[in-house]
């Protein structure tokens, strides 16, 4: 599949979940991940904004697509799959992506970007060499513990 001409991969949505106001759920309430908490978001009538309404679905369709690769495999996981396990309906998964391919893109881009910041902020330049590697190892493996599928 090519990406729409001019299309970017990872939307301004995508790009600030974690980081904006866009953040719709509670401590409570969250599952926290390297896309930035999810939570279902409550059926009928609510003081949701549009913008927060698809930032919740757009963590929860690549958070879908994340766990049904590390279970399945890319070629194996269709968009039914997908759309199940981010409790969204196939037409929402289409507003957000043209497809398969550009949701896993984005979802890459989501994890690679919060990993290297996790990474980034563990250096210390005034670290010698061996605790400086030591300190950058901690960060990688604590991030990729905490959320082995990204």
């Amino acid at each position: 599949m090519t990406l729409h001409q001019g299309h970017d991969p990872v939307p301004r949505e995508a790009r600030d979940i974690g980081t904006t106001s866009v953040d719709v759920v509670t401590e409570e309430n969250a599952r926290a991940s390297l896309f930035g908490p999810a939570s279902t978001l409550p059926r009928g009538p609510h003081t949701l904004s549009r913008e927060e309404v698809a930032a919740s679905q757009r963590v929860r369709i690549m958070e879908g697509l994340v766990s049904a690769v590390a279970e399945h495999g890319y070629p194996a996981v269709g968009i039914g799959e997908i759309v199940r396990r981010a409790g969204v309906s196939r037409r929402t998964f289409y507003e957000h992506f043209a497809g398969k391919e550009e949701c896993f893109l984005a979802s890459y881009e989501v994890a690679a970007r919060e990993l290297r910041r996790r990474i980034e902020s563990a250096i210390d330049p005034a670290a010698d060499w061996t605790t400086l590697v030591g300190s950058v190892l901690h960060a990688y493996l604590s991030a990729l513990t905490e959320d082995p599928l990204a």
